[in-house]
């Protein structure tokens, strides 16, 4: 495995200057080739639940593709699973957002989403929780390790869609996701861009 820091590099010559050597071997490994984030399907008005201040003269679109996957909005389709993703907000929290649109004034570019907050601490992973109190040692143990790192974790919440919009520079999104639903609430996990514990 080649360390990342060789393929930062790579990549940032790949972006400037391209020498016949350095053409070769991105012909041999084109995931090694800068990518290109592009957006599609336009969104002729977001609904007033969908706004905030600072959106004039952008246009908007249901879709964008990222490197690290698609993101795509319930204004594209109303059955979509593609539109979760985890990323640093202006205050450089982790958090998980719901993809509404991505929208784009000439060179300016970022991703209008919702906040996915927390369910309260009782609510928290209540199913796992009781399957840890109804367990006999030494299996308990094991539960109780798993349900630490699902609360700690970063990439894993337990919560809901919290009404709260926020703008999102796409450099700053760490991962997609996906969701399992609950009675009245969702479990979300960051797929890719994440380490995979044993």
């Amino acid at each position: 495995m080649v360390h990342s820091a060789v393929r930062r590099e790579v990549t940032k010559r790949a972006a400037n200057t391209v020498t016949p050597t350095l053409q070769l071997f991105l012909n041999e490994t084109p995931e090694w080739k800068q990518y290109t984030i592009s957006w599609k399907h336009l969104i002729t008005t977001l609904r007033p639940v969908d706004t905030i201040p600072g959106l004039e003269g952008f246009e908007f679109f249901a879709t964008v593709n990222l490197s690290i996957g698609r993101l795509q909005s319930k204004y594209r389709s109303k059955s979509t699973k593609e539109e979760i993703f985890f990323a640093k907000n202006d205050a450089n929290f982790h958090g998980c957002y719901r993809f509404i649109a991505v929208c784009v004034s000439g060179e300016k570019q970022f991703i209008l989403a919702e906040r996915i907050r927390p369910v309260s601490p009782d609510e928290n992973f209540a199913l796992l929780q009781q399957l840890v109190d109804d367990m006999e040692r030494p299996a308990n143990t094991y539960a109780f390790n798993v349900l630490t790192h699902f609360r700690r974790y970063d990439g894993v919440l337990h919560g809901r869609p919290s009404g709260e919009l926020e703008k999102i520079h796409m450099d700053r999104i760490k991962g997609v996701g996906g969701y399992i639903e609950t009675k009245n609430s969702a479990i979300y996990v960051q797929i890719n861009g994440s380490c995979v514990h044993h």
